[in-house]
């Protein structure tokens, strides 16, 4: 069985939290070039450790559909979707 990881027990440089009102940075933003550079590159590294363990604990489900079923479930699924994307514009 699967370890579950708790997001608190994971490492989050300082400097890279926000308030929920703060805005994301701008595209002209200039991001940290030395001091905060490890943290930047700490925090990526996080989130795509995080996105790549969440896709791999979501995977099992799946596997266990046959190729009909997988394709009944995608079509089920296509209109929300589509609705969610739409609230989401």
């Amino acid at each position: 069985m699967s370890q579950l990881v708790d997001a608190r027990s994971l490492p989050c440089a300082p400097s890279m939290t926000r308030s929920p009102a703060s805005p994301p940075p701008s595209p002209t933003t200039s991001w940290p070039t030395t001091s905060g550079a490890a943290e930047w590159t700490a925090g990526r590294e996080t989130s795509e450790r995080i996105e790549a363990r969440t896709d791999e604990l979501a995977a099992p489900p799946y596997d266990t559909l046959t190729a009909d079923e997988l394709d009944e479930l995608i079509a089920g699924l296509e209109p929300i979707a589509a609705a969610a994307q739409a609230v989401d514009d």
